[in-house]
């Protein structure tokens, strides 16, 4: 299987249009057609926002399983809350 390019991704400026960028790379161009800047650059921030905790998300919820399932007792939930804020906190 191909990977992905490596994260962390950044939103940024590609001629006019917002982009998603790895490195100096264009990952993916957010241009809806409409003059809609400001949904551009949300559409841009959430694919970076979403891309660059993919791996941190995963890991916390396959912890909070084992944890459960195994009964070894709680999560560490200030490591799981740091990882959630990561996943909300909007990209600039």
């Amino acid at each position: 299987m191909v990977e992905h390019t490596k994260t962390p991704w950044r939103v940024g400026r590609n001629g006019g249009d917002d982009a998603v960028f790895s490195g100096n790379r264009v990952v993916a161009m957010c241009d809806t057609d409409t003059n809609a800047e400001r949904v551009d650059k949300a559409n841009a921030a959430f694919i970076v926002r979403a891309c660059n905790c993919h791996a941190e998300l995963v890991e916390a919820l396959a912890r909070c399983e084992a944890m459960v399932s195994t009964d070894q007792g709680p999560p560490n939930w200030d490591w799981v809350r740091s990882v959630l804020k990561t996943a909300r906190v909007a990209t600039p």
